[in-house]
């Protein structure tokens, strides 16, 4: 395959940051191997799983009395108590 000088060139003229790409990926895993020697795995907790088919179950199929309901812990009031708990306006500005 016949390539032309311009691209030949461009191709001779790329940064070669390997070294700095390999002292990265370096320095990160011995980040990550020193900071798994603190962790210690105990196996998975009989809650964790329940939490996790719940959450999968609620994603497949959500309660719909709970996603439209008007009271105080209905999907739209906790929505709304979340916005105006960070601050942001709701309405027209003054």
């Amino acid at each position: 395959m016949q390539y032309s000088n311009n691209i030949l060139e461009k191709y001779e003229s790329r940064p070669r940051k390997w070294w700095l790409y390999t002292l990265i990926v370096f320095i990160m895993a011995l980040l990550l191997s020193w900071s798994a020697s603190s962790v210690t795995f105990k196996g998975f907790a009989a809650k964790g799983t329940e939490v996790a088919k719940g959450i999968f179950w609620g994603l497949v199929k959500p309660d719909m009395n709970l996603l439209f309901s008007t009271s105080t812990d209905g999907v739209p009031y906790l929505l709304m108590e979340t916005v105006c708990a960070t601050g942001i306006r709701v309405g027209p500005k003054h």
